[in-house]
Protein backbone atom coordinates (compact mmCIF):
# COMPACT_ATOMS: atom_id res chain seq x y z
CA UNK A 1 0.00 0.00 0.00
CA UNK A 2 1.45 3.29 -0.91
CA UNK A 3 1.01 6.30 1.58
CA UNK A 4 2.43 9.76 1.86
CA UNK A 5 5.66 9.24 4.49
CA UNK A 6 6.06 11.27 7.08
CA UNK A 7 2.37 11.53 8.02
CA UNK A 8 0.11 10.82 11.39
CA UNK A 9 -2.69 8.65 10.48
CA UNK A 10 -5.41 7.94 12.79
CA UNK A 11 -5.71 4.36 13.14
CA UNK A 12 -8.04 3.38 15.91
CA UNK A 13 -10.10 5.27 18.69
CA UNK A 14 -8.24 5.38 21.94
CA UNK A 15 -10.70 3.61 24.01
CA UNK A 16 -10.87 0.64 22.44
CA UNK A 17 -7.06 -0.24 23.15
CA UNK A 18 -7.98 -1.95 26.77
CA UNK A 19 -6.36 -4.33 28.94
CA UNK A 20 -5.40 -6.87 26.20
CA UNK A 21 -3.39 -6.58 23.06
CA UNK A 22 -5.29 -5.94 20.07
CA UNK A 23 -4.43 -7.00 16.40
CA UNK A 24 -5.67 -4.64 13.25
CA UNK A 25 -4.24 -4.63 9.83
CA UNK A 26 -3.54 -1.06 9.40
CA UNK A 27 -1.73 0.82 6.61
CA UNK A 28 -1.14 -2.75 5.30
CA UNK A 29 0.58 -4.15 7.84
CA UNK A 30 -0.26 -6.51 10.83
CA UNK A 31 -0.27 -4.79 14.31
CA UNK A 32 -0.60 -4.97 17.61
CA UNK A 33 -1.46 -2.80 19.95
CA UNK A 34 -1.45 -2.91 23.73
CA UNK A 35 -1.47 -0.84 26.94
CA UNK A 36 1.28 -1.24 29.72
CA UNK A 37 -0.67 -0.99 33.54
CA UNK A 38 -0.19 2.67 33.87
CA UNK A 39 -2.06 2.70 30.51
CA UNK A 40 0.94 3.42 28.29
CA UNK A 41 -0.04 2.88 24.72
CA UNK A 42 3.08 0.84 22.33
CA UNK A 43 2.50 -0.42 18.67
CA UNK A 44 4.50 -3.35 17.23
CA UNK A 45 3.91 -5.49 14.32
CA UNK A 46 2.27 -8.49 15.30
CA UNK A 47 4.61 -11.05 15.00
CA UNK A 48 6.77 -13.06 17.17
CA UNK A 49 10.66 -12.87 15.77
CA UNK A 50 11.13 -16.43 17.16
CA UNK A 51 8.74 -18.38 15.32
CA UNK A 52 5.78 -15.93 13.75
CA UNK A 53 2.98 -16.50 16.55
CA UNK A 54 0.17 -13.42 16.22
CA UNK A 55 1.72 -11.27 19.51
CA UNK A 56 -1.78 -9.74 19.79
CA UNK A 57 -2.94 -13.34 21.18
CA UNK A 58 -0.51 -13.05 23.85
CA UNK A 59 -0.87 -11.36 27.41
CA UNK A 60 0.31 -8.21 28.73
CA UNK A 61 2.18 -8.20 32.19
CA UNK A 62 2.89 -4.92 33.34
CA UNK A 63 4.91 -2.76 30.92
CA UNK A 64 5.78 -6.10 28.87
CA UNK A 65 3.87 -8.13 25.96
CA UNK A 66 4.11 -11.83 26.15
CA UNK A 67 4.19 -13.72 22.83
CA UNK A 68 1.35 -16.70 23.28
CA UNK A 69 3.70 -19.24 21.99
CA UNK A 70 6.80 -19.30 23.83
CA UNK A 71 6.71 -16.60 26.50
CA UNK A 72 9.47 -14.05 24.80
CA UNK A 73 8.85 -10.39 26.46
CA UNK A 74 8.82 -7.42 24.61
CA UNK A 75 8.96 -3.82 26.07
CA UNK A 76 7.38 -0.68 24.73
CA UNK A 77 10.30 -0.42 22.19
CA UNK A 78 10.03 -3.58 21.12
CA UNK A 79 13.12 -4.88 22.85
CA UNK A 80 12.78 -8.56 23.79
CA UNK A 81 13.35 -8.90 27.57
CA UNK A 82 13.17 -12.14 28.51
CA UNK A 83 13.34 -15.52 26.70
CA UNK A 84 11.51 -17.94 29.55
CA UNK A 85 13.32 -21.04 28.67
CA UNK A 86 16.76 -19.32 28.79
CA UNK A 87 16.21 -18.45 32.43
CA UNK A 88 15.58 -15.31 34.29
CA UNK A 89 19.58 -13.96 33.35
CA UNK A 90 19.42 -15.94 30.12
CA UNK A 91 21.55 -13.69 27.09
CA UNK A 92 18.83 -12.75 24.58
CA UNK A 93 20.10 -13.15 21.05
CA UNK A 94 20.29 -11.04 18.57
CA UNK A 95 17.31 -10.62 15.82
CA UNK A 96 14.56 -11.42 18.46
CA UNK A 97 12.89 -7.66 18.44
CA UNK A 98 10.29 -6.71 17.41
CA UNK A 99 9.22 -3.60 14.79
CA UNK A 100 7.75 -1.24 17.03
CA UNK A 101 5.62 2.57 15.95
CA UNK A 102 5.53 5.62 17.05
CA UNK A 103 1.99 6.45 18.28
CA UNK A 104 0.44 9.62 19.91
CA UNK A 105 -3.26 9.86 21.45
CA UNK A 106 -4.63 13.07 21.04
CA UNK A 107 -8.77 14.21 20.40
CA UNK A 108 -10.02 10.75 21.37
CA UNK A 109 -7.96 8.64 18.66
CA UNK A 110 -4.60 6.99 18.44
CA UNK A 111 -2.63 8.35 16.07
CA UNK A 112 0.57 6.32 13.85
CA UNK A 113 3.64 8.21 12.60
CA UNK A 114 4.36 6.39 8.97
CA UNK A 115 7.43 7.62 8.38
CA UNK A 116 11.02 7.84 8.84
CA UNK A 117 12.24 8.18 12.59
CA UNK A 118 12.96 11.69 13.79
CA UNK A 119 14.10 13.57 16.60
CA UNK A 120 11.01 15.52 17.53
CA UNK A 121 7.67 14.81 15.40
CA UNK A 122 5.19 17.45 13.95
CA UNK A 123 1.60 18.04 15.68
CA UNK A 124 -0.96 15.82 15.18
CA UNK A 125 -3.11 17.59 12.35
CA UNK A 126 -6.93 18.07 13.74
CA UNK A 127 -9.12 20.84 12.89
CA UNK A 128 -9.48 23.69 16.30
CA UNK A 129 -13.54 23.86 15.21
CA UNK A 130 -14.16 19.85 16.20
CA UNK A 131 -12.24 20.74 19.59
CA UNK A 132 -14.97 23.21 20.78
CA UNK A 133 -18.11 21.96 20.52
CA UNK A 134 -18.64 19.89 17.56
CA UNK A 135 -19.55 16.07 17.89
CA UNK A 136 -18.13 13.28 15.81
CA UNK A 137 -18.80 9.37 15.43
CA UNK A 138 -16.44 6.77 13.91
CA UNK A 139 -17.83 3.86 11.47
CA UNK A 140 -15.56 1.32 10.12
CA UNK A 141 -16.28 -0.10 6.79
CA UNK A 142 -13.60 -2.00 4.19
CA UNK A 143 -13.76 -0.74 1.21
CA UNK A 144 -11.20 -3.51 -1.25
CA UNK A 145 -9.71 -0.27 -3.10
CA UNK A 146 -6.99 2.41 -2.12
CA UNK A 147 -7.71 4.67 0.61
CA UNK A 148 -7.41 7.74 -1.62
CA UNK A 149 -10.18 6.51 -3.81
CA UNK A 150 -12.39 6.45 -0.81
CA UNK A 151 -11.68 9.53 0.68
CA UNK A 152 -12.44 10.81 -2.73
CA UNK A 153 -15.82 8.92 -3.11
CA UNK A 154 -16.76 10.46 -0.06
CA UNK A 155 -16.16 14.12 -0.64
CA UNK A 156 -18.14 14.11 -4.06
CA UNK A 157 -21.00 14.61 -1.78
CA UNK A 158 -23.54 13.51 -5.24
CA UNK A 159 -22.13 9.51 -4.36
CA UNK A 160 -23.36 9.78 -0.77
CA UNK A 161 -27.00 8.34 -1.58
CA UNK A 162 -25.25 5.48 -2.77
Amino acid sequence: MQLIANQWYPVLQSPEVGSRPLGALRLGERMVFWRESDGTLHAHTDRCPHLGAALSRGTVRGDRLECPFHGFAFDGSGTCRHIPANGADGKIPKGMDVKSYRLREEHGLVWLWWGEARASYPSVPFFDELATGWRSTTLAIDWPVHYTRAIENQLDVAHLAF
